[in-house]
């Protein structure tokens, strides 16, 4: 096996075990404690930063699952295109709870030193799915009553 296959697995094992277990054993082992994020909605600093978001994701959907699409890995990166679904039942990105199913899509690129990942850049349409989501709840009067 290369190199560069055994990167792409780890990085799928890590976004397994902190995305459908809350497991951020991998995580702490494959990224940087400077780890850096950007995307067209917030910036993720540091290893607690990860962890916050992916907490904030497990929160807000009930039958959170994310699929990894497609991934490729060289020495200088790896890129995965994603894809996540659940039914949104928790505030997030400041959308409240549609109780709607939703299925978003995005694409995340880490860069690596040294085998981590220092950061990257990040990008989907979540937050569009949550707002459409939101709005068709609303607009049917199906939104989930505050408890």
């Amino acid at each position: 096996m290369s190199n560069n296959e055994e990167i792409r697995l780890k990085f799928l094992h890590m976004y397994d075990r902190s995305m459908h277990f809350g497991d951020y054993g991998p995580t702490e082992e494959l990224c940087s404690v400077a780890f850096a994020c950007t995307n067209p909605n917030y910036e993720i600093d540091g290893i607690s930063g990860i962890k916050n978001s992916i907490d904030s994701q497990r929160n807000a959907f009930e039958d959170f699952h994310m699929e990894i699409d497609f991934s490729f890995a060289s020495d200088d990166g790896v890129g995965l295109s994603w894809r996540l679904t659940g039914r949104h039942v928790n505030e997030i990105y400041g959308v409240p709870p549609s109780g709607k199913r939703i299925e978003a899509q995005g694409l995340s690129i880490h860069e690596l030193a040294d085998g981590k990942s220092i950061g990257g850049w990040s990008a989907g349409n979540v937050l569009e799915k949550l707002r459409e989501a939101y709005a068709e709840a609303e607009a049917e009067g199906s939104l989930p009553s505050a408890g």
